[in-house]
């Protein structure tokens, strides 16, 4: 299922090893929307089991309730960030395409990173937070190469 435009765009402009980058490209792509999907329905799931399991967190401490709070809602936005990038529009320059892939990488080990945070930060005592912080970095990252990338290939429609 690839799509015909892109591998137009690939002939033209520089061959196989070309093609090859741009296969490359689109798997990224794929890879980042599935892995998008996939934490939007890991909130889901980590809703219903602050629900069920976790009683709305009402017998919870206040610190340790928020770490759940805060796991949670960042899986929805990670996850939300992942099918936006997958689906936007991408510029067939090489320095593009291997910012893309960079971003890509970022914002998947990023959802890994905030899917842990749910699960083990919630029992860290002093709200002590390394795998956020990890996912915030790794999120902060991709959004500033895809920016860079973005301004350098001429797409970027900022003031």
């Amino acid at each position: 299922m690839f799509p015909t435009r892109l591998l137009v765009i690939c002939r033209r402009t520089g061959g196989a090893r070309f093609l090859i980058v741009c296969l490359v490209a689109f798997a990224m792509r794929r890879a980042q929307f599935v892995v998008g999907v996939a934490m939007v329905f890991a909130f889901l799931v980590s809703g219903a089991y602050m629900h069920l399991r976790l009683h709305h967190l009402h017998q919870t401490p206040d610190a340790q309730r928020m770490v759940y709070r805060a796991s949670h809602i960042n899986m929805l936005l990670i996850g939300a960030l992942n099918i936006a990038a997958s689906r936007r529009a991408r510029n067939t320059s090489r320095f593009a395409i291997a910012a893309d892939r960079l971003a890509a990488m970022l914002a998947i080990a990023a959802s890994g990173f905030f899917l842990a945070a749910f699960v083990r930060e919630p029992l860290y005592a002093h709200l002590y937070r390394p795998w956020t912080r990890a996912a915030v970095y790794c999120t902060f990252a991709a959004a500033i190469v895809e920016v860079a990338a973005s301004k350098t290939s001429g797409n970027f429609h900022g003031s």
